[in-house]
């Protein structure tokens, strides 16, 4: 006979199936209700295969805390002492077996990494062994689309926080600027009128820049500035562009 049986509520065989087959991987061989062949009588063979393990993984569900047979045969195990209880969706498990260890299998999807299927392999093959479980030594392993998945948010969050510091220099330097200018072009009362309005759009233009859009505001600031006679130096930024 098999060296596990597996006890569970009908409604959640998709899922055993895949625990089945991860057992077997493990090299244990696995018996539920599958295993019966056509004719049998299934209560007499289910008796026999479940007597005869070594260990019985049983599977907590909601549907299976509603099952007289699955606590029926838990409580055959528990009594024998080859129960592995394992969960594979939250519910409230049943005295007493809400006081045992169980391996948490509600986010398992197959992969070996899930801290609860070594956990479920360790229990069973202590059993089988006759050996104490030994501490499942366990790291959260990375996909590589989890992996893509973060670099390509840590990038995010570094470009956002760049633009946003980068942003805030600019509006400083273009601030600084416009107050330094509008007080030079204060004290240059020789300025025409209308030169002065073009200096004021210029600098009003730098100041609201959020990416300080240089070149234009200073070719703004020069236009205006051909309009008159002498006048006060204006500071520049960059190189004077050609004529």
């Amino acid at each position: 006979m098999a060296d596990v049986f597996i006890s569970y509520c009908s409604a959640d065989r998709a899922r055993v199936g895949e625990i089945a087959h991860g057992l077997g991987k493990e090299g244990l061989s696995v018996w539920w209700d599958r295993s019966l062949i056509a004719g049998e009588r299934y209560e007499t063979e289910i008796d026999a295969a479940l007597n005869a393990a070594k260990a019985v993984v049983v599977v907590w569900s909601p549907a299976a805390v509603a099952s007289d047979w699955v606590s029926s045969e838990a409580d055959g195990a528990r009594t024998k002492g080859t129960l592995v209880p394992i969960m594979i969706q939250a519910c409230r498990i049943p005295r007493p077996f809400d006081r045992l260890h169980t391996a948490d299998l509600t986010n398992w999807k197959g992969a070996r990494g899930n801290q609860g299927f070594p956990e479920m392999v360790e229990a069973v093959k202590a059993i089988v062994e006759g050996r104490a479980a030994r501490a499942v030594p366990w790291k959260r392993r990375m996909t590589l689309a989890a992996i893509g998945s973060a670099a390509v948010a840590t990038i995010l969050v570094i470009s956002a926080l760049t633009g946003i510091v980068d942003a805030a220099v600019r509006w400083t330097t273009a601030g600084a600027f416009a107050t330094r200018s509008a007080e030079q072009l204060s004290a240059g009362d020789a300025a025409s009128p209308e030169t002065q309005e073009g200096f004021r759009q210029a600098l009003t233009e730098l100041a609201r820049s959020a990416d300080l859009r240089t070149q234009r505001a200073l070719t703004t600031l020069e236009r205006g500035s051909r309009g008159g006679a002498d006048r006060t130096p204006f500071p520049r930024i960059g190189p004077r562009p050609s004529d």
